[in-house]
């Protein structure tokens, strides 16, 4: 497996780790596009070189979200938390730590993958 390949897959698992999220009363439902990059430079030039996408998809609807495989996860809650001048989405299902994703503005979100990278998603 590449360094690219594993960079993806584990910034992959660490997205629906990561954004096991939803978003409550419908205000942040849609599909939200983006591209994932690297905290470390080089494995941003490792893909470049190896021309792998870095295209993200994220569908969040009333209780669920989809990822670009097509995966579904279901939420018990989902809601949007203000704490000081930033604002959350928050993801809760039972037996589990809820899940957050930053909010830049209402057709924005910002989410951390793991420590290997970060993807500014935008609704479509």
């Amino acid at each position: 497996m590449s360094i690219t390949a594993a960079f993806q897959k584990s910034m992959f698992l660490g997205l629906l780790t990561t954004v096991l999220v939803g978003c409550g009363h419908g205000s942040f439902e849609g599909t939200y596009t983006g591209n994932v990059t690297a905290i470390n430079p080089l494995l941003n030039i490792a893909q470049v070189v190896e021309g792998e996408s870095t295209e993200i998809s994220l569908t969040i609807g009333e209780n669920y979200i989809i990822g670009g495989d097509g995966n579904r996860i279901n939420f018990d809650n989902i809601f949007v938390e203000d704490s000081g001048d930033r604002r959350f989405l928050v993801f809760q299902k039972e037996g589990e730590k809820d899940k957050t994703i930053d909010i830049i503005d209402d057709n924005t979100i910002y989410l951390k993958i793991s420590n290997l990278g970060r993807a500014k998603l935008t609704r479509q």
